[in-house]
């Protein structure tokens, strides 16, 4: 079975130390395709860890939310007053 392709969103704490390394260690459970976070030396790291191609690095939630289908599904790692917002974008999206 192939692995659930998912975008995250947040790569602070909860995103690089929970469901970063969950992907590393299962990665026939679950890929990373796409990563947005407004500190750039998070997001790179993380996109480095995770293999995201440049063109799938964003400094917003909103400019992923923008863009086509990236992955079946998101993992909001955004601070938590900022869930509500970012969340409902990307079910719009």
């Amino acid at each position: 079975m192939a692995p659930i392709d998912a975008v995250l969103i947040g790569a602070g704490g909860r995103g690089i130390h929970a469901y970063g390394p969950f992907a590393i260690n299962h990665p026939h459970e679950l890929a990373f395709t796409a990563v947005a976070d407004p500190d750039p030396t998070r997001r790179e790291f993380f996109a480095q860890q995770h293999e995201i191609e440049p063109d799938k690095r964003f400094d917003t939630w909103q400019s992923l939310c923008a863009q086509p289908k990236l992955a079946r599904a998101a993992l909001n790692c955004t601070q938590d007053r900022m869930h509500v917002e970012s969340t409902l974008a990307l079910l719009r999206a």
